[in-house]
């Protein structure tokens, strides 16, 4: 459905805007049409909520869609939303006060911890196993309801993910065995007729029919997640524990984008340079 502004006044500057990105700088008109689609999604916002353009709404619209874009997407939005304040040179810009800026303060997450606590039940529980795997796994809801049984391997605890053998945590493995044996007796008792490890892994509860992606987000939202935020907080709280770049792409077989950079440690270059210049196994040395 297509968003409308309503003031006249908006449509103008909107307008004038275009024509700005495409006379003054140049700019190709598929990245134009992009800048101004976003702009005018972000006017529509201001429209409907009432707001006057500052500040506090920006971080609101920024809170707003960080949770339903992934990274690349809410950056390039983000960079939008700053052309256009900053061309309209408003007195109160966010952007140019050295105070405003969008980064881990204002980016949305679960530590483990809250995540935990959010989750965990004593007995088994089917829902658990499902936001686990998903959380873990780093998986879409497409990756999750195509997992099959031959993907997961009891003997090590493992998934095969995206090419690659990915190991659970002691939890999450045990809600996996406790899963095949109270719902999939044959695959529990190693019955390894192909027909049968092609299937689902997940099938719905107390059911044989494979679980559907409406039913996946449901319960995910019924948790108050969303799932964005969900693999966000997978990688951030990896960079947290202190992996790095090879270390998650080895542990999920994935390569984290720049926008986990602010996350990342910073380095101490002080220390580098003097362990470059006077340290005996130095490369220098």
């Amino acid at each position: 459905m297509q968003k409308i502004i309503h003031d006249e006044l908006n449509k103008e500057t909107l307008v004038y805007f275009q024509t700005y990105l495409l006379d003054e700088l140049n700019k190709n008109k598929l990245t134009v049409n992009n800048i101004v689609r976003t702009v005018k999604d972000f006017i529509v916002f201001l429209e409907h909520e009432d707001l006057e353009l500052n500040a506090k709404s920006i971080k609101k619209y920024l809170h707003l869609i960080q949770d339903s874009l992934r990274e690349s997407s809410f950056i390039t939005k983000v960079s939008a939303v700053r052309q256009f304040v900053n061309w309209l040179n408003i007195e109160n810009n966010p952007f140019l006060d050295k105070d405003f800026n969008f980064n881990r303060t204002e980016i949305d997450y679960f530590t483990q911890a809250e995540l935990d606590e959010k989750i965990s039940q004593e007995q088994f529980s089917f829902n658990e196993l499902l936001i686990r795997t998903f959380y873990e796994m780093h998986l879409s809801i497409d990756d999750l309801i195509n997992l099959r049984l031959k993907d997961f391997n009891q003997a090590n605890a493992s998934f095969v993910i995206r090419g690659q053998k990915i190991f659970c945590s002691e939890k999450l493995a045990s809600l996996a065995k406790q899963y095949l044996k109270k719902y999939r007796e044959v695959r529990a008792n190693q019955a390894f007729y192909q027909t049968q490890i092609d299937d689902h892994f997940f099938i719905r509860e107390n059911s044989q029919s494979p679980l559907l992606a409406i039913e996946l987000s449901k319960i995910i939202r019924f948790y108050d997640f969303s799932l964005n935020k969900l693999k966000r907080s997978r990688i951030i709280n990896l960079i947290k524990s202190g992996y790095d770049e090879d270390a998650i792409y080895n542990l999920l077989a994935i390569k984290i984008s720049a926008f986990y950079d602010q996350f990342k440690p910073k380095q101490n270059y002080r220390l580098l340079k003097a362990y470059a210049d006077f340290h005996p196994r130095s490369s220098k040395k």
